[in-house]
């Protein structure tokens, strides 16, 4: 992978309080994508990608030419044609309908139909002021930075273990979750439907932790019976049996250490023993 951006601990209330700022933003690429792409029956559609050169999230393409991009350094969307940033909308002090407002106009000049692009309403998330109506607040242009490059971090890591599984999927944001990941199907049946997999990511603070933290989860389309004892975890990851199963390492175990190789060493020995585990899970080698 390319070289590992150095991580930095955060206050735990403002690292969540932007964090829920750029989840509710990210909600407006998923309403455009809603609006403007064929719908897909995993709600793939209003999944997202990470663009490390723009440190931004990004849309599946629109009309095949424009996409629609959440700017972390910035704090603001951007549209995109082909690649370039054609007009650029800063969030903070502009409520919801303001947003949705400036999409709808923009889009529709652009020669699409964006008087359709609402909120979407299928699923809850963190409530956020911006739901009564009030302002985006401006952020921290540090912790923006910072989330910038676990973001970034993510991406390489995933996109270099990918290519050692055939079946691993696209590395996504999912605007429900928010957490970066890649799905891996190990086993499939003759009708190519998924027999198990494993899933990594890193997800933000959630009910299973009020930290970020990496992941490595497993299914199987057999019941599994679990050993009493799972298996060891280097690196300071820990499992959690809660609601799902999945080992995990929490973001401040890494940025315990200052130093980039350090940072690095640390996830990639809990992804080798997490992974290895898994797999032992599920009856693969």
């Amino acid at each position: 992978m390319s070289q590992w951006l150095t991580l930095s601990p955060c206050a735990p209330a403002a690292l969540q309080e932007t964090i829920h700022s750029l989840h509710h933003a990210a909600q407006f690429l998923a309403s455009t994508a809603e609006s403007l792409l064929p719908h897909q029956a995993d709600d793939s559609h209003t999944n997202l990608g990470w663009d490390s050169q723009k440190n931004a999230l990004i849309s599946h393409p629109l009309a095949n030419r424009f996409q629609l991009a959440l700017e972390y350094s910035t704090f603001s969307l951007a549209i995109l044609e082909e690649g370039l940033v054609k007009t650029r909308f800063f969030l903070a002090g502009h409520n919801q309908q303001e947003v949705y407002n400036w999409l709808q106009t923009t889009f529709n000049e652009l020669g699409l139909d964006g008087s359709s692009i609402s909120a979407l309403n299928r699923y809850d998330i963190p409530k956020h002021v911006i739901q009564e109506g009030q302002p985006f607040a401006s952020l921290s242009e540090e912790i923006l930075r910072e989330l910038a490059n676990r973001r970034n971090n993510a991406q390489e890591f995933f996109v270099s273990i990918a290519p050692e599984y055939p079946y691993a999927s696209s590395i996504r944001t999912w605007p429900h979750h928010f957490d970066i990941g890649v799905y891996i199907p190990i086993r499939r049946d003759e009708t190519h439907q998924d027999l198990n997999s494993i899933g990594l990511g890193m997800a933000v603070p959630d009910g299973s932790a009020n930290d970020m933290y990496f992941y490595v989860n497993h299914w199987s389309k057999q019941s599994l019976q679990l050993p009493n004892t799972l298996p060891a975890l280097d690196s300071g990851g820990h499992w959690i049996t809660e609601g799902w199963t999945g080992a995990v390492l929490p973001l401040q175990v890494v940025t315990a250490s200052a130093k980039p190789h350090d940072q690095q060493e640390i996830v990639q020995t809990f992804f080798d023993s997490a992974i290895k585990a898994s797999l032992s899970l599920i009856g693969e080698k």
